[in-house]
């Protein structure tokens, strides 16, 4: 313990660079999957409106593919996201701006209970904040509250909300209402901007 406190900020940083950075490549993945997901959950509710004169045993088959395909997108969504979010966190630590919790809590902070309503935020408003020039930091750290702030109410308004206790299950379960579509986008594009920004500011 006491080699870890005696390493220096400048240390860390070098210690950040390399494969931990979060890459261009990676960033472009994350947002086809995000784009992806969100259309495939709006073919999920237009689908249904198409075949209205269909029984309900007849359109749960039919929208079977969809949802075997959302289930595949959003859970290759979450895997790009924790290895993009791990290393969004320790390109971090290159910046001038407190991170309060240390790595480890980019993938603990989705999955331990409670922990995971605030942690994930205080992460993601850290990196935002490191990724931006000191003089833009006065001003409040809206687009990660609107991110956090959607995707909370997107997993309690969502079947989902029954079923998971974690943060780490929210999405996964298809939207069934235009309420959740809608929150699902808002936080989709609230995260890409974040990504994008995040990750050209800290010199990708």
């Amino acid at each position: 313990m006491p080699v870890v406190v005696l390493i220096t900020r400048h240390d860390t940083a070098e210690a950040s660079q390399g494969h931990d950075e979060p890459s261009a490549l990676l960033v472009h993945v994350l947002v086809s999957l995000l784009i992806i997901d969100i259309a495939i959950a709006a073919a999920g509710l237009v689908m249904p409106l198409v075949d209205g004169g269909d029984t309900p045993f007849q359109l749960q088959i039919d929208l079977k593919p969809v949802v075997i395909l959302w289930r595949l997108a959003s859970a290759a969504t979450v895997v790009v996201f924790l290895i993009w979010f791990y290393g969004a966190r320790v390109s971090a630590e290159r910046s001038d701006w407190h991170q309060r919790r240390a790595r480890g809590w980019a993938f603990w902070g989705w999955v331990i209970p409670i922990a995971d309503l605030w942690i994930p935020f205080q992460i993601m408003t850290d990196v935002w904040m490191g990724s931006l020039r000191p003089s833009r930091r006065s001003k409040a750290a809206w687009l990660p509250a609107v991110w956090w702030i959607s995707w909370l109410l997107e997993g309690l308004l969502s079947q989902g909300w029954k079923v998971h206790s974690s943060n780490f299950g929210y999405g996964l379960p298809l939207p069934d209402s235009w309420v959740t579509l809608a929150l699902l986008a808002v936080a989709g594009i609230s995260l890409i901007v974040m990504s994008q920004v995040t990750t050209r500011q800290t010199g990708h």
